[in-house]
C-alpha cells in the first residue's frame, strides 16, 4: 500500500505539468516561469556559508549571561554535530528550549548538569551523552574572554509619519495590478 501511495504521488505530475505549461502559454507567461525557475536554481546552487558566530543563536537568549551563552553555543554545536551523524533533524536530538534550560543549569551547577540529573531525551546515552558532557566540561573551563558577546539591542525607530499611508497606497496599487493579471497580490509582491 505504501508503494502504491508513493507511485500515486507522482503518477499525475506530468499531466499536471503539461496543463500548467499550456495555461502559461495561453496567458503569455511562459517566460515568467522560465525566469523564476532559473532564479530558484541559481539560489539553490550556491551554498551559503553559515557564520559560526551567529548560527547558534536561537530565540530566547536575551536574558542569558555571556557564560550561559557559551553553554548555549556549545550545546547547539553538539546538537548539530549529533544530528548530522544520525541524519536526523536537530530538534529530534534536543529542542531549543532544552538547550536554554541545560545552559542555565550548567552555568549554575556544572556537577548537576553532568551527573545525569537533567532530563534528557531517552536516546541521549552512551557516546552521545559522553560528547554532551565533554561539550559542557570544555565550556565550563573557558576563560571569560572566550564567552560570546551579548547582542546589542537595536533602537526601535519610529516610522516616518506617512509610512502607513505609503504602504496602503502600494498595497492598493499591487492589488489593482494583480487583479489585472489574475494573480494573488502576494504572488506579485510578497
Amino acid at each position: 500500500t505504501q508503494l502504491t501511495y508513493a507511485a500515486d504521488d507522482t503518477r499525475y505530475l506530468e499531466t499536471i505539468a503539461d496543463k500548467l505549461a499550456k495555461q502559461l502559454d495561453e496567458l503569455g507567461r511562459s517566460q515568467w516561469h522560465q525566469e523564476w525557475s532559473s532564479r530558484i536554481v541559481d539560489v539553490t546552487e550556491t551554498d551559503v556559508e553559515r557564520d559560526p558566530e551567529t548560527v547558534w543563536r536561537i530565540k530566547g537568549l536575551g536574558p542569558l549571561s555571556r557564560r550561559q551563552l557559551a553553554f548555549v553555543r556549545a550545546l547547539w554545536l553538539w546538537r548539530d554535530n549529533e544530528a548530522q551523524k544520525v541524519d536526523r533533524p536537530t530538534f529530534k536530538i534536543l529542542d531549543n528550549q532544552q538547550i536554554i534550560k541545560i545552559a542555565t543549569i550548567a552555568d549554575d551547577n556544572i556537577a548537576k548538569a553532568l551527573n545525569g540529573s537533567l532530563r534528557l531525551p531517552k536516546d541521549c546515552t552512551s557516546q552521545r551523552l559522553a560528547n554532551l558532557n565533554k561539550a559542557l566540561k570544555d565550556t565550563h573551563n573557558l576563560e571569560s574572554t572566550e564567552f560570546p558577546q551579548k547582542r546589542v539591542k537595536r533602537e526601535k525607530r519610529e516610522p516616518l509619519p506617512d509610512t502607513k499611508e505609503i504602504i496602503e497606497a502600494l498595497k492598493k496599487a499591487c492589488a489593482v495590478i494583480a487583479t489585472d493579471l489574475n494573480l494573488q497580490p502576494s504572488v506579485l509582491a510578497p
